[in-house]
């Protein structure tokens, strides 16, 4: 869906322009991919493709520089464990919310820039700098649910499911938690105690 969302801002129709989508794997699959001529094009992080355009390819767009709302993130559950639960949901978004801190906190660097070479196999210093710049900006520290994200993805899948036209998203996005968690100052804590204003 993220990669349909970049055709759009390209001004590209995937059934006019005859795009057709290969699911393959990850970004590093995706990069190989690219690299030994198995697929054409791919979205990709900065890091694989600051690392390809040094290979010669072309980079179209930089997700940095364009809003393109999408949902890349969330918890899901049924409205009824929602109610049942609602302290477990609750320490779950506690813990996403400490770890969202922890990753962009600045004595974290050597970690998270580890993590990064280990999970996607980065090693160029330049990419991996480009990398982790990418994640302080491009990361929510306060993770609202979008709803022009989710519109976003009612919009691409009712193309697949004509169905999911009658929902209204409105009704499945259940921000109280959150709400909750910052009007507490909660939020703001977690980052305090982590040296981030």
């Amino acid at each position: 869906m993220g990669t349909m969302l970049w055709l759009e801002h390209l001004g590209l129709d995937v059934q006019k322009d005859d795009i057709r989508f290969l699911v393959i794997g990850d970004q590093t699959l995706l990069a190989q991919g690219l690299e030994n001529g198995t697929i054409d094009a791919a979205n990709l992080d900065s890091s694989f493709s600051r690392k390809l355009k040094q290979k010669g390819f072309s980079v179209l767009t930089d997700a940095t520089k364009v809003n393109l709302p999408i949902v890349s993130q969330g918890i899901v559950v049924t409205g009824e464990y929602l109610h049942k639960q609602p302290r477990v949901v609750e320490g779950v978004l506690q813990a996403l919310i400490e770890g969202l801190a922890f990753t962009v906190a600045p004595a974290n660097k050597p970690l998270v820039l580890k993590t990064l070479i280990r999970k996607l196999g980065v090693t160029d210093p330049s990419a991996l700098e480009e990398g982790y710049q990418e994640i302080l900006t491009g990361l929510d520290r306060k993770p609202y649910p979008s709803l022009e994200g989710m519109k976003n993805i009612q919009r691409l899948t009712k193309l697949k499911e004509p169905r999911l036209a009658n929902i209204n998203v409105e009704s499945i996005v259940d921000d109280s938690l959150m709400r909750r968690l910052d009007s507490s100052g909660f939020i703001d804590r977690v980052y305090r105690n982590y040296g981030i204003k």
